[in-house]
C-alpha cells in the first residue's frame, strides 16, 4: 500500500507547469483536492455558465460571463466551487461576495474560498513548491471551517 507522503508526492510531481492554471496556489489545492475527494470528480478552470442557470448567465456584465472558476467538486449530494485568492484586493473580494457567491448559492453549489489570511501556510514560500502536511492541513482546517463534510 502507498503511503500518503508518496501518494501526495506522485500527484504533486509534473503538474507544476500546468498551464491551466492562473494563480498561486492552484495547482497545489487541485492535488490536495484531488486526494481529498478522490472518488469525486475534479475540474479546473470551470465557466461560470456551466455552474449557472441560463437565465442568470445572460444578465451578467461580459466580464462575469469570461469568469472561470480555479476548482470545482463535483460531489453525489453538491458541488463544491472554488476559488483560489491569493492576496487580492478589495475589487477581486468584493466581486466575489455580491456576484458570485449569491449565483452560486442560488444554483445549488457551494461556493469556497481559500484566502491567504485563511490558509497562511498555504500561500508560504516561493512558487512553484510540492505540496506539504501543512499545505493539507492548512485546506482542512478550512473546510472544517465551512462545514465541509468528506
Amino acid at each position: 500500500m502507498q503511503s500518503i507522503e508518496s501518494e501526495l508526492e506522485e500527484l504533486g510531481s509534473g503538474m507544476m507547469q500546468d498551464s491551466k492554471f492562473i494563480g498561486r496556489g492552484e495547482v497545489r489545492a487541485k492535488v490536495i483536492f484531488s486526494r481529498l475527494f478522490n472518488h469525486q470528480k475534479i475540474a479546473t478552470q470551470v465557466p461560470i455558465e456551466s455552474l449557472i442557470s441560463y437565465q442568470d448567465f445572460v444578465f451578467l456584465d461580459q466580464e462575469f460571463k469570461n469568469h472561470k472558476f480555479d476548482i470545482v467538486v463535483y460531489r453525489p449530494n453538491d458541488v463544491l466551487v472554488i476559488e483560489i485568492n491569493y492576496k487580492h484586493g478589495n475589487k477581486a473580494a468584493q466581486k466575489w461576495n455580491d456576484v458570485f457567491k449569491p449565483l452560486l448559492l442560488k444554483n445549488a453549489c457551494v461556493p469556497i474560498t481559500i484566502d491567504d489570511y485563511d490558509c497562511e501556510k498555504f500561500f508560504k514560500g516561493e512558487e512553484p513548491r510540492d505540496v506539504t502536511w501543512d499545505d493539507v492541513l492548512d485546506i482542512v482546517q478550512l473546510l472544517k471551517l465551512k462545514k465541509i463534510t468528506f
